[in-house]
């Protein structure tokens, strides 16, 4: 169940648009908001840090007030909200945070409009994403909120050890009661023969036995642009599950010598493998 959403921000536009993306889906979950702003205390040895960090402390402290009242003013009064601020690096206390107040999901803004595209190539989302093991919802600015209908998990079809991480891909299907597609890109010509004993071996089907879900596939020899291509055609939501060496750090690397070819539009759901 998602419950608790901890949303970041740094009180910009794109932010923003992730903050209002939170709110629907925390409207649709009956889940609260959580609002939180890190601001970092600039090194110094002189004595003019104090008042430095005063200022700081206040600006983010009436950042957070502002949002709090737009989120009032955008017409969200029926969802529970709270919001408060901490020193620290972002991706730091942000990692930290989420966790100290129980949060089911964070969800974040990326910078730019080529969307996933940003996530992957280097943000404090991407830092939080590889850093939590709290599922990371990314919203890229170019994203518009709708009501969810099929989710395209990117799977590389090796075992899972602990289905419970897949819990919040779940959660979101009940929610929506949308279709998961799980997809698999295949690179090399050979791996195409071994597809339905790569999918047995995958060991899905008694976990999604009550979710609407069917298999495919892609050919192409760029994992990143066979997902993106496959997504922009055919779903709203792309889920990855983010090894802790292997598929995501792959898409990582792959990203940079392929930015041209991810552009994608979609939230990006990041579940990472404890």
């Amino acid at each position: 169940m998602i419950n608790t959403i901890f949303v970041p921000t740094d009180f910009s536009e794109d932010a923003d648009k992730a903050l209002k993306y939170a709110l629907e889906l925390a409207r649709k979950a009956k889940a609260k908001i959580i609002v939180f702003n890190s601001y970092e205390i600039p090194y110094s040895t002189s004595g003019m840090i104090v008042s430095v960090t005063d200022v700081l402390k206040e600006d983010a402290q009436r950042g957070i007030d502002d949002t709090l009242i737009k989120i009032k003013e955008w017409g969200y009064n029926d969802v529970q909200t709270e919001g408060y601020i901490k020193s620290g690096g972002a991706i730091a206390t942000i990692t930290e945070q989420s966790v100290e107040k129980n949060a089911d999901l964070i969800v974040m803004g990326t910078k730019g409009a080529s969307g996933i595209q940003e996530v992957l190539i280097g943000s404090n989302t991407q830092g939080v994403i590889q850093n939590s093991d709290i599922p990371v919802l990314a919203i890229p600015k170019t994203s518009q909120y709708k009501e969810i209908e099929k989710i395209t998990f990117a799977a590389d079809y090796k075992e899972i050890d602990n289905f419970d991480t897949l819990n919040i891909l779940k959660d979101f299907a009940k929610l929506y009661d949308a279709e998961i597609q799980i997809l698999n890109v295949i690179t090399k010509p050979e791996e195409k023969a071994k597809i339905q004993d790569a999918i047995e071996a995958l060991d899905l089907e008694e976990f999604l036995l009550d979710i609407k879900h069917e298999y495919y596939y892609e050919e192409n020899d760029d994992v990143v642009s066979g997902i993106t291509g496959f997504v922009e055609q055919n779903s709203d939501m792309v889920a990855v599950y983010a090894r802790k060496h292997g598929f995501l750090e792959k898409i990582f690397k792959k990203s940079v010598t392929n930015q041209l070819a991810f552009h994608s539009k979609k939230p990006l759901l990041a579940i990472k493998e404890k």
